[in-house]
């Protein structure tokens, strides 16, 4: 564990497609370039794989049910799904093996067609943005995009995207440690993370009480309250959910299923290139914000855990073990594909020790939405852990920060869903 024990740990090819994250990222990169040029090679390998999805989730509750054929016609139901079969038919697919039919398409793409430099850094950016936020690891299996790109044939065929992905420069910077010189915090004035402003004496009640939007850290007290809070809450949903378990041990159930520390805490992210903070792009199954804040954080000299690789991951849940297993056994299970005890670190118990966690990039894509086993607790094979509810590059604080109040930036949402600075229409 630790900094020097993390350095140059750099995710390889095989260990990116292993997670649910780190194929969705290689799925996205293809599908991202290009993706608004239809006699691209990307357009055609994306309509490919929507008409192969379409036919393997065809039994897929809320599955999609409604597109056009070739001349525009709209289509819904079994029309659409005949009109896809018949279109792949024509296309050679043998139906009892899609996930082949993928992997050759995969094969089959061009990969030196990839920009480079800055459209590079672009199209990294926007697959990486897809990938995180589409991951749903709330409760639901995998949907037929995930399972495909699951299969021992496309994960081959995949190596190849994820070592063109880690070669490039956008990537260069997924295994640095925490920076204390150069994180940002985010605030969103739609979301209900603080309490409104009350409204003064002299406003009237058709008036809007004034905003005052500040950045407001954890105290020390407020970091203890809060730690304390979220250890009894676990300890309570899961003596609930275990009996729950016990008495309906085939119903599906969805109970807590992340396994980042309290969202109270506070939490920074370093700047993209683009100089905007990291976390407005990459945020798991985002809210769809259009406004945000941020505030430079002030450096600070505080004893980090870093998580560069599962080992610092599956060390952490050792030391400071917190059962899950009532709470997230089914939903961890459809994720990952592994039924068994499930643990994450004890965040009121870590706190003791450290001043916070950093989780890179690189680890962010080998774990989240896979199993991590835990050797050093229990029997050989008895525990495991995962991610869920993280970002890349994500610092979540147990000790007070300050900020720079003079950095405040605001930032809006532009109509092609980018982030700009300023406050927006």
């Amino acid at each position: 564990m630790g900094l020097m024990r993390m350095l140059g740990n750099m995710i390889t090819p095989e260990q990116l497609v292993e997670s649910v994250a780190g194929r969705n990222l290689c799925m996205a990169y293809v599908q991202e370039f290009g993706k608004d040029d239809e006699t691209s090679a990307a357009d055609e390998f994306r309509r490919f794989l929507s008409g192969v999805s379409l036919i393997e989730g065809a039994s897929d509750q809320g599955r999609a049910s409604f597109g056009w054929d070739e001349s525009g016609k709209p289509l819904s139901g079994n029309e659409l799904v005949m009109a896809v079969e018949s279109s792949l038919v024509d296309q050679g697919v043998n139906f009892a093996n899609l996930p082949g039919a993928v992997a050759r398409k995969l094969d089959e793409f061009d990969l030196d067609a990839m920009p480079t430099g800055a459209a590079g850094r672009d199209l990294l950016r926007a697959a990486l943005t897809r990938a995180v936020d589409e991951l749903h690891l709330w409760g639901q299996p995998l949907d037929a995009e995930e399972r495909i790109a699951a299969s021992a044939p496309v994960r081959a065929a995949l190596v190849r995207v994820a070592a063109h992905i880690l070669a490039s420069k956008g990537a260069a910077g997924w295994d640095r440690p925490h920076d204390s010189a150069r994180q940002m915090v985010v605030y969103f004035p739609g979301r209900n993370e603080t309490p409104a402003p009350k409204r003064k004496w002299w406003q009237k009640k058709s008036e809007t009480p004034a905003q005052e939007l500040r950045a407001r850290p954890c105290d020390a007290a407020a970091i203890t309250q809060i730690l304390a809070d979220d250890a009894a809450e676990n300890a309570e949903a899961e003596a609930r959910d275990s009996e729950f378990r016990r008495t309906h041990p085939d119903r599906e159930y969805s109970g807590n299923w992340w396994s980042v520390p309290p969202f109270a805490l506070t939490r920074s992210t370093r700047p993209t290139d683009l100089g905007t903070p990291s976390f407005l792009h990459y945020e798991e199954d985002s809210f769809g914000d259009e406004q945000a804040l941020s505030w430079c954080v002030k450096p600070h000299n505080l004893n980090i855990y870093e998580v560069a690789a599962a080992g610092d991951w599956a060390d952490l849940c050792a030391k400071y073990p917190r059962t899950m297993t009532s709470q997230t056994w089914y939903m961890w299970a459809e994720n990952t594909g592994r039924t068994g005890e499930w643990v994450i670190p004890a965040w009121e118990l870590m706190a003791r020790d450290y001043d916070g966690i950093h989780l890179t990039t690189s680890a962010y894509l080998e774990m989240t939405g896979a199993a991590v086993p835990v050797p050093h607790l229990g029997n050989a094979g008895q525990w495991a852990s995962t991610l869920a509810g993280w970002s890349p590059d994500i610092t979540y604080y147990f000790a007070p920060i300050s900020v720079d109040e003079d950095s405040r930036q605001e930032w809006h949402r532009d109509e092609d869903g980018q982030w700009q600075p300023g406050a927006g229409r």
